[in-house]
């Protein structure tokens, strides 16, 4: 059952408003999914701050769960944090369906609203793969985005031609 709650608006030059705000109880996933709430929380004068992800089931019993503190510049980026955590919790316990939740309505808003993900052969990667090598091996510059070099350079053009061609 939702709850109802009014909370207080206040608009310039006019009397106080109440707007309503429906409050919905956690609700299972459906079968073979899990679902993962999280949240961050954030001290400005520390700027600091903590996470918290709670994995559960269908049956609703808690099958993984993980918090910790953080060093973070705002609430946004604690919330931002949290959803990697959870992003990296279903991945490490080989979870395939994956529900995520979060009370941060600017980060969830902010997010992409479908994403793919693609295996391709390494012919079909390999300016991302020279770059993490490089990145690696110590030999790429911190600038290299702005400032690539020229064998960045070479396969970025390569990429273009073989994928218009």
């Amino acid at each position: 059952m939702a709850i109802t709650e009014l909370h207080p608006l206040r608009v310039a030059g006019t009397d106080t408003l109440y707007k309503q705000v429906v409050s919905a109880p956690w609700s299972a996933p459906p079968p073979v999914w899990v679902k993962v709430n999280c949240d961050g929380a954030f001290s400005a004068t520390r700027k600091r701050g903590a996470y918290a992800t709670v994995a559960r089931d269908h049956t609703c019993q808690v099958i993984a769960a993980s918090s910790g503190k953080m060093c973070v510049a705002s609430a946004l980026a604690s919330e931002a944090w949290v959803i990697w955590k959870a992003c990296y919790l279903a991945l490490t316990e080989g979870w395939r369906f994956v529900i995520f939740e979060s009370d941060s309505k600017a980060l969830i808003d902010s997010l992409l609203t479908a994403v793919n993900f693609l295996f391709v052969n390494r012919s079909a990667n390999q300016l991302a793969h020279m770059i993490a090598h490089l990145t690696n091996c110590g030999s790429l510059p911190v600038d290299w985005f702005l400032n690539p070099p020229f064998h960045v350079l070479q396969q970025i053009q390569q990429d273009v031609r073989v994928g218009i061609g």
